[in-house]
């Protein structure tokens, strides 16, 4: 099953067990490699398992699951009829025990991970008293729908009360985050582990370029095509990557060995270069072809630099960003960039100096945009701050109506559901 982060509603298609040293390749979701232990909180939630009669007489078992799932269950051996078997189990290296990767609620399996790692910020703040005492007695909070996974938690959750005296000694996290942050300070970088989709794996970080942003192409267990989204040749010339050229902006068209045949995304990428040692391409990501970016605004700022431009502005002016979503704001002509953002703390003094900011990084990086601005075509951006917590049951109202794991819910950066922006637009507390 695929995410839910564009459309309405999941995809369904088959993947089959990769060969075995695939899926020790990073561009596959594995536990982590780590000398000590890792925070690594993973669902396990399965959406069903269908019965498939063959020809022969047999039948077969099939998952249904999310692809990050599937591919863990498979490196790991984790069949789905038996995990009542491993509710006891501790996973080596591994702060949270097996059986909170099988909790349904968003907001229990937070909690969980908080009590056994300390995982989210968000959830400490809101819980810090009752996950010490937790803490200090050995026993599991009071949240919902973990029933039968209450007792293998609690055989696994032992009485700590030094640590519990020394979390209250260091006091609740604060604006400025808490634990690993304080720990590692802001200097320390993350990364995705690669680019791609449930469909299949594209390309991993370059990091002889600049790795939150370059990925080099690779053919691992697909073949990557790709469409020239500025010609108007038809759909069917598709290019090799050797006759990639550097600059071009291009859709990724996949064939993948479960049974896709020149399968389209509907991503847009550019070819920043090509790595030296192989000649393979070098890409950013840049945008959907069929999101709302360019059908509701009329330009073509990209996904990367709409949220480059937030989040700068946000970090000087408005405060720390907790997550945030843009959507077509109409309520004045022409229509413009609406983010809706979520932060954590007080609203800096000057926050309203982050429309501005926004506004000129959005011109200096996109001449479109800017050509739009001068013609009357286009206007500033627009700042609206949600109140605490609206994006955790954003999530949490998908998980719930779609019945998906939570590891399939993600936040667009343009959100074109309706229902979902009608939503939002109510959780609204402040307007810049």
């Amino acid at each position: 099953m695929s995410s839910m982060t564009s459309g309405k509603s999941v995809k369904t298609f088959p993947r089959y067990r990769p060969l075995p040293h695939l899926l020790r390749n990073p561009l596959y979701l594995a536990l982590p490699q780590s000398e000590g232990t890792t925070l690594s909180p993973t669902s396990m939630r399965y959406s069903q398992i269908l019965k498939i009669d063959c020809e022969d007489g047999q039948s077969k078992q099939v998952t249904v699951c999310s692809l990050s799932i599937g591919f863990l269950r498979m490196a790991m051996n984790w069949d789905a009829e038996h995990d009542n078997e491993r509710l006891d189990l501790w996973v080596p290296g591994q702060t949270d025990p097996y059986a909170i990767s099988l909790v349904k609620s968003y907001r229990a399996f937070f909690i969980l991970n908080a009590l056994f790692a300390f995982a989210d910020r968000r959830y400490i703040e809101d819980e810090w008293s009752p996950l010490i005492d937790c803490i200090e007695k050995g026993i599991i909070p009071d949240v919902e729908d973990i029933d039968r996974l209450r007792a293998p938690l609690e055989k696994l959750f032992k009485p700590n009360p030094l640590r519990a005296a020394e979390l209250r000694e260091i006091g609740p996290p604060g604006i400025q985050g808490w634990a690993l942050t304080h720990v590692l300070g802001p200097s320390i970088p993350t990364q995705a582990t690669g680019y791609g989709s449930s469909e299949g794996g594209i390309a991993l970080p370059y990091h002889k370029g600049n790795p939150n942003t370059d990925y080099k192409v690779l053919f691992v267990d697909l073949l990557t095509e790709f469409l020239d989204v500025r010609s108007n040749e038809p759909p069917e010339r598709v290019l090799p990557i050797y006759e990639l050229v550097l600059g071009g902006h291009y859709e990724p068209v996949l064939t993948t060995r479960s049974g896709l045949w020149r399968y389209r995304i509907g991503d847009v990428i550019t070819v920043k270069g090509f790595a030296p040692d192989d000649g393979l391409p070098v890409i950013n990501y840049l945008h959907r072809r069929d999101g709302e970016l360019v059908m509701a605004f009329g330009t073509t700022c990209t996904e990367s630099q709409l949220t480059n431009a937030i989040v700068s502005a946000a970090n000087r002016w408005i405060g720390q960003i907790i997550d945030f979503t843009i959507v077509g704001d109409d309520r004045d002509t022409p229509i413009t960039y609406g983010y809706l953002i979520e932060i954590g703390g007080e609203i800096g003094k000057d926050a309203r100096m982050a429309i501005q900011q926004t506004f000129e990084d959005l011109m200096a990086a996109n001449a479109e945009f800017r050509t739009a601005f001068w013609q009357g075509r286009a206007r500033k951006p627009t700042i609206r701050l949600l109140e605490k917590g609206a994006f955790s049951e954003y999530r949490q109202q998908k998980c719930n109506k779609a019945n998906v794991s939570i590891s399939q819910v993600k936040v667009p950066v343009v959100l074109s559901d309706p229902t979902l922006r009608e939503w939002l637009l109510q959780q609204v507390v402040i307007e810049l």
